[in-house]
């Protein structure tokens, strides 16, 4: 009897706590004290709720969201103005443009002393759970004082609201994918197989040291890198899956020097997809500026760029005396030509003709025939196939008038340095990156870190793409500080004007630029040993 009621008394105690608790909740979320976000603070799906709205202006929870926009309050859908389009992915909220966005964590927000807008002159509290959704739906700040038009109201509901406090709380401590507190893990993707491979492997062996190099003064900021090498294979296609699982994967901060030429363009649009930060993928020729919009940066020039730089070469050789000449264009890629017609660089030929590439020893001497019977070209700009280019330049050589030849380098063959020489030196070829001396001090450090990698010459000019690659990298990683993320990297990247590395033109991303250089170095093909003069030209022919 006496355990039975002393059971009795201490379920009636814990009743009764209960009761008191339950009112003390009420009371206190009546007075201010306990909202109900708080119960959402610790919570992980609300957090991961607040964060996606927060990102893309649409709710996880399936509420409708839209946004009004200036003294007419137009209303958009949601997701054309998310919070972090204005207030950055950190919610540090960068000026831009004139408008001040500002900061936005929760710690800020609710600062005890309250906030003054020096721009405004507006004074207000400190936010509470209630008056940030009264902000952001009425557009008054906690003193009642209209917001400025630049900050849109929103349509959604308090448990949407509450969802974002409970970001807000945390997005101080949220670290991108691929950051820990004393390591940041990059990657790169080489093939393991095909004929890449042992470019690749030099590639990957290069990154190490440069990775191993800053491991061994300290890190950055008290952060280890860490690289990891992911075999991609033998063809750019098992490469770019390779890449895009990395990228997925929530683990990698960003990829760096991934080897797969001809993927340039799925390179970036997995970069813009993911949000994953890929620099200097190793190709000699980058997509066009104009189509990048994600977090890619590429180190050398489109092909359209590079034929340009061949082009404004060829003129300024030429000079102002001769009588304008038509250009022949071989090519298959209608798009590029059509650049290249609409460029400056085009304007002195006297003609532009385009003609497909041959595709056999009898197409060849068809269209030799053809010119020999119309106007002789002054210049050939070839854009074609890399195989078909020695023969047809053979065949044009028995012109009474044999032209010039302006090539990429990525479409020459060793079959061309064994053209006679006075065809050669008709030949003018644009490089993105010249050839090294170890002239200057960082040619001769770049020299040392290649002996102590034990890498051959044969693969130098994708030693210095890579080096180039992982040194834009580690820059933009001290610009950007202890608290990096990949908007902030980005943004660090983007501050980088005429940036040395070895062996490639200065590289800048000032101004929304994704391409790093926009020229060529132009030169001429040595003999039968192969390989380019010390000496070459740079021609810069801008966006």
């Amino acid at each position: 009897m006496n355990r039975l009621a002393t059971l009795c008394a201490i379920a009636c105690n814990r009743a009764c706590n209960l009761a008191y608790a339950m009112a003390w909740v009420a009371g206190a979320s009546a007075a201010g004290i306990v909202s109900a976000n708080d119960m959402y603070a610790n919570d992980a799906d609300a957090i991961e709720r607040g964060h996606s709205l927060y990102t893309t202006g649409q709710s996880a929870r399936g509420n409708e969201v839209s946004a009004l926009v200036g003294e007419r309050d137009i209303e958009l859908p949601g997701h054309t103005l998310p919070c972090a389009s204005c207030h950055g992915e950190d919610g540090l909220g960068r000026a831009e443009s004139g408008v001040h966005p500002s900061e936005l964590n929760w710690r800020h927000l609710s600062r005890p002393s309250g906030h003054f807008h020096l721009a405004t002159g507006r004074h207000h509290p400190p936010f509470t759970a209630e008056s940030l959704w009264v902000t952001l739906t009425r557009g008054h700040d906690p003193a009642g004082n209209r917001l400025d038009t630049t900050m849109p109201r929103y349509r959604l509901s308090r448990e949407d609201v509450d969802d974002l406090i409970a970001y807000l709380k945390v997005i101080e401590q949220r670290l991108d994918p691929g950051i820990e507190e004393h390591r940041l893990h990059l990657a790169t993707v080489v093939p393991s197989a095909g004929p890449l491979a042992p470019l690749s492997h030099e590639v990957a062996r290069l990154l190490q040291h440069m990775v191993a190099d800053i491991n061994a003064r300290g890190g950055l900021y008290g952060r280890r890198l860490a690289l990891q090498v992911a075999d991609g294979g033998a063809s750019a296609d098992e490469t770019l899956a390779v890449a895009r699982e990395l990228a997925s994967s929530g683990t990698v901060f960003a990829l760096v020097a991934v080897v797969a030429p001809g993927a340039e363009t799925a390179l970036a649009e997995l970069s813009a997809e993911t949000g994953t930060p890929i620099i200097g993928p190793l190709s000699q020729v980058s997509p066009d500026s104009a189509t990048l919009t994600g977090p890619s940066f590429f180190l050398f020039a489109s092909a359209s760029q590079q034929a340009r730089a061949l082009l404004s070469h060829r003129i300024s050789r030429r000079g102002g005396s001769d009588t304008p000449a038509p250009l022949v264009v071989v090519s298959d890629d209608e798009a590029l030509v059509t650049a290249i017609e609409r460029s400056r660089e085009a304007e002195p030929w006297s003609a532009i003709l385009h003609v497909e590439t041959p595709g056999d020893d009898q197409d060849v001497r068809r269209m030799a025939r053809f010119l020999d019977q119309t106007e002789t070209p002054g210049s050939v700009l070839y854009l074609g196939r890399p195989e078909t280019l020695p023969a047809l330049a053979a065949e044009l050589d028995t012109l009474p008038r044999p032209p010039g030849w302006l090539v990429p380098g990525h479409l020459t063959s060793r079959e061309l340095f064994l053209l006679p020489e006075g065809l050669r030196q008709r030949i003018w070829i644009a490089l993105p990156s010249a050839p090294i001396h170890g002239r200057t001090p960082r040619d001769e450090a770049f020299m040392r870190l290649v002996g102590q990698a034990e890498l051959t010459p044969l693969h130098r000019q994708a030693q210095q793409a890579a080096h180039a690659a992982m040194g834009v990298t580690l820059e933009a990683l001290r610009i950007a500080g202890r608290a990096v993320s990949r908007e902030r990297l980005t943004e660090a990247i983007e501050t980088l004007y005429r940036f040395e590395t070895v062996g490639t033109p200065p590289l800048s991303y000032r101004g929304g630029r994704r391409v790093g250089a926009s020229g060529a170095y132009i030169v001429q093909p040595l003999g039968e040993a192969g390989g380019y003069p010390s000496r070459s030209d740079w021609v810069d022919v801008g966006e």
